[in-house]
């Protein structure tokens, strides 16, 4: 059962965060975004001790709701999201990126055909991303095989090199 919550930290949060296994967690590329996700880490480690919960994993991160190519800002904050629980900083549980899901106009489109971007667009790069998303939660349930996952080709970052488009990978692939 996947569970989504409008983005706010009140008590529908909280009731998401006892009933789930694990978070998919999605980010825009900008400061309010990155404060949220620090402050989602937090309620959700104060959720855990207090009810004393097992630790919910942490599927990754799923950019979004960003226009290509990126800003100025959007590139350095997406830089941030990137390095997210990278060694560097081992207070923070690794959150890998998942995919990547700019604003695109096919999303609308499928939406007012009454179908998925799926269905509607299947060759849609956007396409992609929701079904790499679909094949890490499928793996967390238990309904698909980490060889799946491993097989998907890498994430290509979005800043590496100050280019866009790059052979550099996240997401632990």
């Amino acid at each position: 059962m996947l569970i989504d919550c409008p983005p706010s930290l009140d008590i529908l949060t909280d009731n998401a965060l006892v009933a789930a296994n694990g978070l998919l967690i999605p980010v825009q590329p900008n400061n309010t975004s990155l404060r949220a996700l620090r402050l989602l880490i937090e309620q959700l480690a104060v959720v855990e001790e207090e009810l004393q919960l097992p630790r919910r994993e942490l599927y990754g991160l799923v950019p979004g709701i960003y226009r290509r190519p990126l800003s100025g800002i959007a590139r350095y904050k997406m830089e941030q999201l990137e390095q997210y629980g990278t060694p560097e900083d081992p207070s923070i549980a690794p959150l890998p990126i998942l995919a990547h899901l700019p604003l695109a106009a096919v999303v609308e489109e499928a939406w007012l055909s009454g179908e998925t971007v799926v269905d509607y667009k299947p060759a849609a790069p956007i396409a992609d991303a929701y079904r790499r998303i679909a094949v890490r939660l499928d793996l967390a349930a238990g309904l698909a095989s980490a060889d799946e996952w491993d097989r998907l080709p890498p994430l290509e970052s979005l800043v590496a090199d100050g280019a866009e488009r790059s052979s550099a990978s996240v997401g632990g692939n």
